[in-house]
């Protein structure tokens, strides 16, 4: 930044990251397409070497218990005793079972590196998520709650409760900062002639109530969100406005 270029960055205030179970797997394992992926398991030598390589790196026998599997948030330990199978077996079976279509979290962060890079001017705050809901088809699995938690816990908890920053700056690191960043125009702050995308919360009771073992869970404290001066949320209740549109640079 003191040489001009536009450094920032986002992170989420979790401890646990989520990513495909597949990407247990070497690289070479997880090229070309999904049946490509899905031949090399099911071809026994090459399986074996997938294996081989699972179970001297990257994970050690004591990362079983810190791996989430999503389809109901049981650890990769617990799958593979179900299965009466060793962890890296567990991990082969479920993708060729799922049609490699498995998601995981990962217990791989610290609480001291969070907190540092959460309080920096210069990150923002992100959800690294995809569109969840507790009902539909969008309920299934046990997801990371950060679908859920990303914004409510950063209020609650870093702000509110820790006192890494002030509620100014986590709105600012939500709003403002990444509708700047990534050219949303006439969006991101309260200002006559914007956008009324709103969201009213409750400062003093603002909490995440998403878990890792029951994550599709709506937070408390939010009272009401404005989407283009629309009331889409209502105590907690969806109004079925549906004001909202695909946001692209510039928009």
């Amino acid at each position: 930044r003191s040489e001009g270029i536009d450094v920032t960055g986002d992170r989420y205030p979790y401890l646990a990251g989520s990513t495909g179970l597949k990407n247990v797997m070497p690289v070479w394992a997880r090229e070309g397409t999904k049946e490509e992926q899905l031949q090399r398991l099911e071809d026994d030598e090459t399986r074996r070497k997938i294996k081989e390589y699972i179970n001297s790196h990257p994970f050690n026998d004591t990362r079983w218990d810190e791996i989430l599997i999503c389809i109901d948030g049981a650890t990769a330990r617990d799958w593979a005793q179900r299965c009466d199978v060793e962890p890296a077996e567990m991990v082969c079976q479920l993708l060729i079972e799922n049609d490699m279509d498995v998601a995981m979290c990962t217990f791989t962060m610290s609480q001291e590196d969070t907190d540092v890079i959460l309080s920096h001017p210069f990150i923002m705050v992100a959800s690294d998520s995809s569109a969840k809901a507790p009902y539909g088809e969008l309920s299934e699995g046990k997801p990371h709650p950060r679908t859920y938690g990303t914004f409510p816990r950063v209020l609650q908890e870093y702000s509110r409760e820790r006192r890494l920053f002030g509620v100014s700056e986590a709105v600012r690191k939500m709003t403002s900062m990444p509708a700047q960043k990534i050219g949303l125009t006439n969006r991101g702050v309260l200002k006559e002639g914007n956008y009324a995308d709103i969201c009213i919360f409750d400062y003093a009771n603002v909490k995440d109530n998403a878990t890792y073992a029951e994550p599709h869970q709506y937070p408390s404290g939010i009272e009401y969100v404005l989407v283009n001066g629309q009331i889409a949320v209502n105590k907690d209740e969806h109004t079925g406005a549906l004001a909202g549109k695909v946001l692209r640079r510039n928009a």
